[in-house]
């Protein structure tokens, strides 16, 4: 992948943070939409700072992005092995 791509790529998170923004202002304030966009906007972040789109570290990551950033780690492990 080129860095283009790569910089393509990495526009997901903000997309899905939009995309699930929009939904929550259509359909009202919900749980389980606030924590989805917080799994969209945050599950590329690194707990040094290094991720992104924002560029937050440690506990400013929310828990449950935290969570969907293992769990993604651990998909694309396992289809590797596959």
């Amino acid at each position: 992948m080129t860095e283009e791509e790569f910089e393509i790529l990495k526009t997901h998170t903000t997309a899905e943070e939009e995309l699930l923004t929009h939904a929550k202002e259509k359909l009202g304030e919900s749980g389980y939409l606030n924590t989805a966009v917080e799994m969209a906007a945050y599950h590329h972040e690194w707990w040094n700072g290094k991720g992104y789109p924002y560029g937050i570290s440690g506990e400013e990551i929310p828990l449950c992005a935290r969570i969907m950033a293992v769990s993604d780690v651990l998909r694309t492990d396992f289809q590797t092995m596959l």
